[in-house]
């Protein structure tokens, strides 16, 4: 299906998040905010945000930007 799926880690435990996004629906405009909750309880030394490209898809990061939201903004995605 061409997915863009990502995923967060910490230290090598579980993921603490994954989310995949199919092609079409990923990108609809240039500022693209894609929700994923999670939570760290404490000081980690290492925390990654890895994103997987499935065959025959093309993606350009160009910013990673974390921040504490309000899981309420975010209801209706």
């Amino acid at each position: 299906m061409n997915n863009v799926i990502i995923d967060v880690n910490e230290d090598g435990q579980p993921l603490l998040a994954e989310r995949a996004i199919a092609q079409q629906d990923l990108f609809d405009d240039l500022a693209s905010f894609i929700y994923m909750p999670f939570t760290v309880t404490e000081q980690t030394r290492q925390t990654e945000v890895r994103v997987h490209v499935e065959q025959d898809v093309l993606v350009e990061i160009r910013d990673l930007v974390i921040f504490k939201a309000d899981p309420r903004v975010w209801s209706n995605i």
